[in-house]
């Protein structure tokens, strides 16, 4: 379901536990400050525009980018300019509008430019956070970004950091579950407990699990290749089963997560988590991590243990080691659907939409967008699905050209 109302960043936190609590640092450590930067950027004016390849990056560049990113607090891996390389690794339509006013780097923009002058955020559907790397008073400027970029428009997903001259391109807030372990694991789990019924069940399961298959070992950072395929064609076996469209059958799609998985930077990292159960490999989890935050990216389980929940139980255990190892949040990523309702009790907010000069391609765009929301979310799409596939087996493809 969608949100109707987005909070004001410094309240956007929580409905359930810990309501009351403030968000941890990854998302807001000093509300004052990020308040005081937001005017002064005010000041600022773009007066020039350049856009270069990922690849022609130099040292400062990257640098001033790094500045800029923890400066407005966009702690998201996907902010990371090493995710904007892994990305270009695997496709060759990777640029950033660098912007300046004056003589001074106040932005960057990363985008993925696809048909001509259409443009999608760097990894389209598979990024889970994006926007404008600097002041977010810079989406004041956005139709000149575009035009000087050679761009007529940017669809975008889950846009972090809005200021409202953002809001005229909006077709739905949308919320982003993320879970608080900067209190402990404990703390998270005894909360969890009291809101979840999955969690309360999972104990059993977990039980029976040991009695039938053996103790069960979690390998928190997997360096294993063969297990990261496990992962990928369990993922894809689920698609197949759900008959939604298999988004890992696209070449770059896939050969990304392979390169994000050999990544092993101090603030970038891919995180490998596989739970066994005896010598059975019952669930794994490919995501992505930085010293504070682990991205809850691609989870799967093995089908033929379903009925112990692996996946449930290897959450648990992974955020407990998390927890010990200084990861003070997972963020599940942008939706609210399946597992996350169940697992996070908190939310942030990110807009979907798309930035266009045109009102009236904004407006025809925004009545798809409803009509096309209005179909997921019903009950009676689930007996269409199969004879979709059949007919359409490409159907989706398109948000991953």
């Amino acid at each position: 379901m969608w949100v109707n109302k987005l909070p004001h960043p410094t309240t956007h936190f929580t409905q359930g536990a810990n309501m009351n609590k403030k968000p941890p640092r990854a998302y807001l450590e000093n509300a004052n400050q990020f308040n005081r930067e937001l005017g002064s950027a005010k000041n600022k004016v773009l007066t020039d525009v350049e856009v270069l390849r990922v690849d022609s990056f130099t040292d400062d560049l990257r640098d001033k980018w790094e500045e800029l990113r923890t400066r407005y607090q966009l702690d998201s891996p996907y902010f990371d300019f090493e995710f904007m390389q892994c990305v270009n690794e695997v496709r060759d339509d990777i640029s950033v509008a660098i912007l300046r006013d004056q003589d001074e780097i106040v932005g960057f923009f990363p985008f993925q430019r696809v048909g001509g002058k259409k443009a999608y955020p760097v990894g389209g559907l598979i990024n889970d956070y994006h926007g404008i790397i600097g002041d977010p008073e810079l989406q004041n400027h956005w139709l000149t970004i575009l035009r000087k970029s050679n761009l007529n428009s940017w669809r975008f997903h889950s846009m972090e950091t809005v200021c409202p001259a953002s809001e005229p391109y909006r077709y739905a807030r949308i919320p982003c579950p993320y879970i608080d372990l900067s209190q402990g694991f404990q703390n998270y789990y005894r909360n969890a407990t009291i809101h979840s019924s999955v969690f309360r069940r999972q104990s059993q399961k977990t039980s029976k699990m040991k009695r039938e298959l053996g103790e069960l070992r979690l390998e928190y950072n997997s360096r294993d290749p063969e297990l990261l395929e496990t992962v990928i064609r369990w993922k894809r076996e689920k698609f197949k089963r759900t008959q939604a469209f298999d988004i890992l059958s696209v070449d770059w799609t896939a050969n990304l997560v392979r390169s994000v998985f050999q990544r092993e930077l101090p603030n970038f990292y891919s995180t490998l988590n596989v739970l066994w159960a005896g010598d059975k490999l019952v669930a794994a989890h490919m995501g992505i991590s930085t010293k504070s935050i682990l991205h809850y990216w691609f989870p799967t389980f093995n089908y033929e243990f379903g009925k112990y929940s692996p996946g449930t139980q290897m959450f648990l255990m992974l955020a407990e080691e998390a927890a010990s190892r200084g990861i003070k949040l997972i963020d599940l990523g942008y939706g609210d659907d399946g597992f996350k309702s169940q697992w996070a009790f908190q939310r942030k907010y990110a807009l979907y939409g798309c930035i266009h000069p045109s009102s009236l391609q904004l407006n025809i765009a925004r009545v798809k967008f409803r009509i096309r929301n209005a179909i997921r979310n019903s009950s009676w799409k689930h007996p269409f699905r199969p004879i979709m596939r059949k007919f359409f087996p490409n159907f989706g493809k398109g948000a991953y050209r």
